[in-house]
């Protein structure tokens, strides 16, 4: 049997993210850049670059609305580093018709300065529509 060590390499991992339908990405705040590899994700929700560079104000237009102040909030709480791990369900615009489609959004802090400002938080997204889909039937 394969040992533990092994499980966890990059190939496996990479087929994990992809069974989930999952975008792992960095958040530079000191930049205010996301990070992110779309690679892993089906290609009705991202074509081109797998690797994407997206400033936050763009990240935030691509939310819908509604879910646009809740984001906003833990943006602050993670960035002033009074939350170090959270999550976020809402909707937001993706793929080439920027169809609103359901996703879960999962955020630790990697990194803080000496005043406890977030630097660095990592994280993945998760498109959950057909979770959400199954959920209202």
């Amino acid at each position: 049997m394969q040992n533990l060590q092994d499980f966890f390499t990059t190939n496996h991992m990479e087929e994990v993210l992809q069974s989930l339908n999952t975008i792992p990405w960095v958040f530079d705040f000191k930049r205010n850049v996301i990070t992110s590899n779309l690679a892993y994700i089906d290609t009705k929700y991202s074509h081109g670059q797998t690797i994407n560079h997206q400033d936050f104000e763009e990240f935030i237009e691509s939310i819908l609305p509604e879910y646009r102040e809740k984001m906003l909030e833990i943006y602050s709480q993670v960035k002033n580093g009074i939350v170090t791990r959270t999550s976020i369900q809402m909707q937001m615009r993706m793929g080439e018709k920027k169809q609103p489609v359901w996703v879960e959004m999962h955020i630790v802090v990697k990194e803080k300065d000496s005043n406890g400002i977030t630097t660095k938080a990592v994280g993945c997204t998760a498109i959950i529509q057909s979770r959400k889909e199954m959920d209202e039937n």
